[in-house]
């Protein structure tokens, strides 16, 4: 066919010119639908990495505040455990001692002394217990509230060491005294109520900034995260 139309001269050439522009043109287009499939596949397949990445950055997001909330959980509860009525602090006689003997009433006071005295052993190995659980969990914390737990337990450990020493003092005073049979209610000076409430006190006053923080930063890890 190509050689009848050559044959036909001038007419023929310009037939030739249109059939290869027509060839062209059927190639160039069947190369674009062959690009454009490949753009296609590649698109598709760009897409659902990006899809991947994003939901696995989705969960590492996720289990950062989930581990996040976990420590912070951890550390606010070995705090709380520190408390010293959480270790079995008592602070007053038993009832039916009204119109006790001076001997009943004696024994009931050193009875207050040592279950103290084991309250305060068990106080102390709260705080170093707090001490272990934060130094577990500080990956998680940021550096300033880490800081200002460690800062806050050292100060309740100085602080049951202060009242320790005072307990021991009056116990050291009244066992002397009993010894000497001089123990009586005149010198009986240890008052378990006041003393009880003046540690409590002094507890909340170093451990409240910290707990608090620590409160609201689980409710920020707690709430929704902003889309």
């Amino acid at each position: 066919m190509i050689t009848s139309i050559l044959s036909g001269g001038f007419a023929g050439a310009a037939v030739v010119g249109l059939l290869f522009k027509f060839l062209i043109k059927n190639q160039l287009e069947k190369s674009l639908k062959h690009y454009q499939h490949e753009l296609d596949i590649k698109k598709d397949t760009l897409q659902a990495e990006i899809a991947v990445y994003a939901e696995h950055a989705k969960l590492q997001v996720t289990n950062h505040r989930q581990k996040s909330i976990a420590a912070l959980e951890a550390v606010y509860g070995g705090f709380i455990r520190t408390s010293l009525p959480r270790h079995g602090f008592k602070n007053s006689y038993r009832a039916g001692l009204i119109n006790a003997s001076e001997e009943d009433i004696n024994s009931e006071y050193f009875r207050l002394f040592s279950e103290n005295f084991q309250a305060f052993d068990r106080a102390f190995k709260s705080v170093a217990a707090g001490f272990a659980c934060l130094e577990e969990n500080a990956i998680y914390l940021d550096s300033e509230l880490e800081n200002q737990a460690a800062m806050a337990l050292r100060e309740v450990n100085s602080c049951y060491q202060k009242w320790h020493a005072e307990f021991r003092r009056s116990y050291d005073s009244a066992l002397a005294l009993f010894r000497d049979g001089a123990l009586d209610q005149k010198n009986r000076t240890m008052n378990f109520v006041e003393f009880h409430t003046c540690l409590c006190a002094d507890w909340n006053a170093i451990t409240g900034a910290v707990t608090t923080a620590m409160k609201l930063k689980a409710r920020e890890l707690l709430s929704p995260p902003n889309k």
